[in-house]
């Protein structure tokens, strides 16, 4: 009995702290933005939207310049391997064993 009390009163609590009531009312409607600060953030947003273009393009570059880096040690590896094994030998060889 004494736990449910417990978790009934925190349950109040949380509800007077999280949800909107008439005793919390107040200071939540004190709490509102004013026109003029809705007017500097409108204002600050091209210069904001600027900035993440720029973010998203440098990092689009870096991934690329990345992508091209191991697009290019991945060519290099195949032409090692491709001379490492001589395919034409390979396939004469086969084709001799296979007429024998």
């Amino acid at each position: 009995m004494n736990r449910l009390e417990r978790e009934i009163k925190a349950l109040n609590t949380l509800a007077k702290d999280e949800f909107v009531t008439r005793q919390n009312l107040p200071g939540l409607v004190s709490e509102k933005a004013d026109k003029s600060d809705l007017a500097k953030i409108l204002q600050e947003l091209p210069a904001v939207e600027e900035k993440m273009k720029a973010f998203t393009t440098e990092m689009g570059v870096g991934i690329e310049d990345r992508t091209q880096d191991r697009l290019k040690k991945l060519d290099k590896r195949i032409v090692e391997l491709r001379r490492e094994v001589d395919v034409d030998s390979f396939k004469q060889l086969v084709s001799v064993k296979a007429d024998k």
